[in-house]
């Protein structure tokens, strides 16, 4: 049985009044930001005024722009050693930059399936640990590239209506 990857496009809490700023990816209609938040409370709870979402937000829209070849294949110029495969879902909720410190998943894809292999942390200079949640998530390939090419076409039209 596959999972069933799916999004939403919100405004950021970190750069007010930037519309369609952040990706919430859900897994099984369950926002991975919820999952943390179940799975690991005394992580996620950390909300500051200017954030109330906590330690960590959904990724930035132009990081999944950017990285669109590792979101599609798993494989990333810039991501190399102990970066490789690794995939950002969740960002640092003070700056919104994912390398600082995120919730990542390894990826790997294959010619009928996607696999997302755990949620855990990496950040600068950080490995892939602590590995807050084992899961292995398995999407259809067919339905993992139509909802890349969903949310891609959404943030292109997002950044071309604030221009």
């Amino acid at each position: 049985m596959s999972n069933q990857l799916s999004f939403v496009v919100r405004s950021s809490p970190i750069c007010e009044g930037e519309p369609d700023a952040i990706v919430d990816f859900e897994i099984d209609s369950e926002s991975v930001w919820q999952r943390m938040r179940r799975l690991e409370p005394q992580l996620m709870a950390s909300p500051q005024a200017s954030n109330p979402d906590g330690t960590f937000v959904g990724v930035s829209a132009w990081i999944v722009r950017g990285r669109e070849d590792a979101y599609r294949t798993g494989h990333h110029p810039g991501y190399r050693g102990r970066w490789a495969g690794l995939l950002p879902l969740l960002a640092c909720s003070d700056c919104g930059w994912e390398g600082c410190g995120g919730i990542w998943t390894r990826i790997f894809v294959g010619p009928k399936r996607v696999f997302w292999s755990g949620l855990g942390f990496s950040g600068a200079g950080e490995g892939f640990k602590p590995v807050y949640d084992p899961t292995t998530f398995v999407f259809d390939r067919s339905d993992y590239d139509a909802t890349f090419t969903a949310l891609l076409e959404r943030i292109r039209l997002a950044e071309s209506a604030a221009e």
